[in-house]
């Protein structure tokens, strides 16, 4: 704005403010004025002074506040009062003030109602004994007491004669086993049945798996008996697959059972297990 404009607009201000003092004495007084400021237009009209109320300013101008700096007036007289307002809120309970003198007692009250029995008060000492009574009548009998001790034992009374002959009671329990006797004589010599050894064998496959296990068992013929037994492992393979025995036992009261197996499994020719029996005629 240049300073020309400036000038202008300051007079323009102060013909207002005089304009409005001279006019209108009873209005109040006023600490600002509002005008609005084009800012759009032509070269010759953008930034003209344009007066408008001053709830706002047009699409195209600006809206520029002036304070306005006098002296305060007298007070005007006071309006009517107004309409009564609505009570409001209850205000916050003040500090209680300090107790009252006691008042002059007043005239005593009827009496009241009888309030219920109080607890019973302990029980007081024990009086004098008084004077024995007459004799009163006996009583029913009462029940007859628990028996006294055993008095001591009397002495012997004279034997009576022998009484009749009991019946015969039941036999006792078996006592106890006496002491070993002695060694009777030896016997005479018993023969000895005939004594042979049978055997049982069973050949593993060509390259066996490994941990393949092989069985064996020799059965004593009929009518002899069993005394013994035994095993073997035979073949090119044994060593090679490291072949050992899990069991070899009794079977029975007449075989010989034997159980074998090999560690390692391969390309290796079959190896045999054989079970041995020692049978004893009879």
């Amino acid at each position: 704005m240049s300073l020309t404009r400036t000038a202008a607009l300051a007079g323009l201000l102060c013909l207002l403010v005089v304009g409005v003092s001279a006019a209108a004495p009873a209005l109040p007084a006023r600490t600002s004025i509002q005008v609005c400021v084009e800012v759009t237009g032509s070269a010759e009209t953008r930034q003209d002074l344009k007066l408008r109320p001053a709830t706002g300013c047009p699409k195209g101008t600006r809206l520029v506040t002036w304070r306005l700096t006098s002296a305060q007036g007298p007070a005007g007289p006071s309006g009517p009062a107004g309409p009564k307002g609505d009570m409001g809120s209850a205000g916050a309970t003040g500090v209680a003030g300090p107790a009252g003198a006691d008042g002059q007692p007043g005239p005593r009250g009827p009496a009241g109602a009888t309030g219920p029995a109080g607890a019973a008060g302990p029980p007081g000492p024990t009086g004098a004994d008084g004077q024995p009574g007459p004799q009163g009548p006996p009583g029913a009998t009462g029940p007859a007491g628990a028996d006294g001790p055993p008095g001591p034992a009397g002495a012997d009374g004279q034997q009576g004669p022998q009484g009749p002959a009991g019946a015969q009671g039941p036999p006792g329990a078996q006592g106890p086993a006496g002491p070993e006797g002695p060694a009777g004589p030896p016997g005479p010599a018993g023969s000895v049945g005939a004594v042979q050894v049978v055997s049982a064998s069973t050949t593993s496959p060509v390259n066996p798996a490994k941990n393949l296990q092989v069985t064996a068992t020799a059965t004593c013929p009929a009518g002899t008996t069993r005394t013994g037994g035994g095993e073997e492992l035979s073949g090119p393979s044994v060593i090679d697959l490291v072949v050992t025995t899990l069991v070899s036992v009794p079977q029975g009261t007449n075989a010989w059972r034997v159980v074998a197996y090999n560690q390692f499994g391969g390309n290796a020719p079959a190896y045999t297990v054989s079970a041995f029996a020692v049978c004893v005629g009879a």
